[in-house]
């Protein structure tokens, strides 16, 4: 019967396109699999360079057994690609060359008359190229990502937020072990926060993304950043639209209110007799309801405690993997921007928070301890130091970009910035006109808040020589083509077009 639906469907297809005096090429074969796919290079065996290394190799590169256009120009772009890369090899293999690829692989998905093809080459280095291919043999069409987020009934902001979190998830899963085993280990801590910013970053996440389509799942290539070997490695993720946990919590510490609701998180702030000096001094008001960036987790509990010597109030949100995470609440309201500052190290199997205090030689802090299962109490103060003043290493030192302005009273003109960063948050910021002979520098430091989209949320603190003091916050990214730096609160430094980032180069 479904063969017989097909056919009639398909007859009264070509009489409505023979009406308008058009016909589209069709494939419709009695059914749809691999017998649809041939090889353009089908090779393997073993090879002796000639440093008498002896490697295995494999090479299969597919095309599309199909007489469209469009398949024709589809196999023709897996040809200029991994057609050419396989004819490379074999040159090599001629010269007695060591190869820099070993392996050529393609990987079929059926979704009834369309057809998502993985191909994927092993290189040398750890290092490995994916691309996919989405053609379907019904109507002969290619698919590109914003096609199969249609045919998903998927909006393109919709998909960010489900992949942005079905990412974070797995990275922090990945790498749960080596951060809940690196208390102290602040290189490690600011390196993981480093590349899961990275990760999930725009330049990663977005709606041009490597998709395909495996039995009605969405599937998405992501190019997940490592610590040893190359910087990232892709991984094939099963698009996570599962609910999220929408647990109801709320956390209250003096006139600090934090509200858990549906996977998102809030602050608001009652007026108390001691909160005058802190509204005044970090900038928030009594009327507003302050929403958290960057949370990607399942919550199962929200609290809000002081860290510290003094009144220093952070909110601590606990996930269904028994991790923390945090908001460094006072440094993110004086930046204007309030993020969640990710997992922190050291700490892991945790089932509830408490307040406590700390006596040390040199006096007594406040601090809010993680009690794990066994209750066991873990002190997070260090935890958190550890995160709010790091850099990673691969941020310090100087960077510089030569930035045009335009204006409508003196036309454009050049600016020189130099951006220098320093282990423990410090920060300069130098603005050259010499043009005109204008210099303006500001010194000061930088809170790391967390990750969004453009990655790493810093806030700031700048003094300027006339004594002005400057606060905001801006995101650092690591690019191929240096670091990227974008306001997202306060004032617009580089003078960069709105929602544009500035790069800057090593000085």
């Amino acid at each position: 019967m479904k063969k017989l639906t097909t056919a009639l469907l398909t007859a009264l297809l070509l009489l409505n396109f023979a009406a308008c005096g058009e016909k589209e090429p069709d494939d419709t074969p009695s059914g749809y699999d691999d017998s649809l796919i041939s090889e353009l290079y089908s090779e393997e065996g073993e090879y002796t360079d000639a440093e008498n290394n002896t490697l295995a190799y494999s090479y299969h590169v597919p095309r599309i057994v199909s007489e469209t256009a469009v398949a024709a120009a589809l196999n023709d772009e897996i040809a200029d690609q991994f057609g050419a890369l396989v004819q490379e090899q074999k040159d090599m293999m001629a010269s007695r060359v060591s190869l820099t690829c070993l392996s050529v692989t393609w990987t079929s998905y059926w979704n009834d008359s369309l057809l998502c093809l993985v191909v994927r080459a092993e290189m040398d280095g750890d290092t490995s190229t994916t691309e996919t291919y989405s053609y379907d043999f019904f109507g002969g069409k290619r698919l590109m990502s914003e096609d199969l987020l249609a045919r998903c009934e998927l909006s393109t902001q919709d998909f960010i937020t489900a992949a942005r979190r079905t990412a974070a998830n797995y990275f922090d899963e990945t790498y749960r072990d080596a951060l809940s085993g690196s208390m102290g280990g602040v290189g490690f801590i600011a390196s993981y926060a480093e590349r899961r910013a990275w990760t999930l970053s725009d330049e990663n996440i977005n709606a041009e993304m490597r998709l395909y389509l495996d039995g009605g799942a969405l599937h998405m290539i992501v190019p997940i950043g490592s610590f040893a070997g190359a910087e990232s490695y892709d991984a094939d993720l099963a698009l996570d639209l599962s609910a999220r946990e929408t647990v109801e919590k709320t956390a209250q510490d003096s006139f600090v209110k934090a509200a858990l609701s549906g996977g998102n998180l809030t602050v608001s702030f009652e007026k108390t007799a001691d909160s005058a000096w802190y509204a005044e001094n970090f900038r928030f008001d009594y009327e507003t309801i302050y929403p958290v960036e960057g949370l990607y987790s399942d919550y199962t509990d929200v609290f809000v405690g002081s860290v510290g010597q003094g009144y220093f109030p952070y909110i601590f949100l606990l996930t269904s993997e028994g991790t923390v995470e945090y908001v460094n609440l006072l440094e993110g309201l004086t930046a204007g921007f309030l993020c969640d500052g990710g997992p922190l190290g050291g700490v892991k199997g945790i089932a509830s928070f408490e307040s406590g205090e700390v006596e040390e030689d040199y006096g007594t802090y406040q601090t809010v301890f993680a009690v794990d299962a066994s209750g066991e109490k873990h002190d997070l103060s260090g935890a958190v130091s550890d995160a709010d003043y790091t850099i990673p290493s691969e941020f310090l030192g100087e960077w510089t970009a030569t930035v045009t302005h335009d204006t409508a009273e003196q036309g454009s003109y050049d600016s020189d910035y130099i951006l220098t960063l320093t282990d423990g948050g410090g920060l300069t910021v130098q603005d050259i006109n010499s043009e005109v002979g204008i210099y303006f520098e500001y010194t000061g430091q930088l809170n790391y808040l967390g990750t969004n989209g453009e990655g790493m949320v810093f806030g700031y603190h700048l003094n300027e020589n006339a004594g002005t003091v400057r606060y905001g916050a801006f995101t650092l990214l690591r690019g191929s083509d240096g670091l990227h730096v974008k306001s997202v609160a306060g004032e617009n430094f580089f003078d960069a077009p709105s929602g544009r980032y500035t790069v800057f180069a090593r000085g």
